[in-house]
């Protein structure tokens, strides 16, 4: 898979229209998208410096996903979902080389029987600067991903989840604020 990234300071309008424009689906009129969505608990970052302070003066970035927007294509049993995703990231006070890494996922649910089932799951590695004097940074990057359907199969029988790959202590305390 190829992606481009690209990040750079952001605008007080350019977080508006983040904020305010939300998902879009874009399907054909023969044959649906599937759902895609920003899992619930790994829409927030929070990482700390090593060590065991978890106060604000220890935090090296956070992050939050703004918005996913996406297309689908298919071509015979082949699903090809695009997605244009916005990752919103703030340098923390502990952060004093303007360095972030941080990784985040893209995974293809299905529904089988009432339950759902992981089919695949990537994890994308993030390496970034901040730009001099600037505290925020909009990560943008169009991912594809490529569902291989059985005859007769529908793209709405599966969902694609979108989220910030989490250590157990990050998501322990990003749940611990809520």
């Amino acid at each position: 898979m190829t992606a481009s990234f690209r990040y750079r300071a952001v605008s007080a309008a350019v977080l508006l229209s983040a904020a305010l424009g939300g998902c879009a689906a874009f399907s054909g009129p023969e044959r649906a998208c599937p759902r895609v969505a920003v899992l619930a608990n790994a829409e927030r970052l929070v990482k700390f410096r090593p060590g065991e302070g978890r106060d604000l003066t220890d935090v090296l970035l956070t992050g939050r996903v703004q918005d996913v927007r996406y297309e689908c294509e298919y071509e015979d049993d082949v699903l090809t979902v695009t997605m244009l995703l916005q990752m919103l990231i703030n340098r923390g006070p502990a952060n004093r080389d303007r360095q972030a890494e941080f990784q985040y996922f893209i995974g293809v649910v299905k529904m089988v029987d009432g339950e759902q089932h992981v089919m695949s799951k990537q994890v994308y590695n993030v390496r970034m600067a901040f730009e001099e004097n600037s505290r925020t940074a909009l990560i943008e990057g169009d991912r594809r991903a490529t569902i291989n359907l059985d005859p007769e199969e529908l793209g709405t029988s599966y969902s694609l989840l979108v989220g910030f790959q989490l250590t157990r202590k990050e998501f322990d305390f990003i749940q611990s604020q809520r």
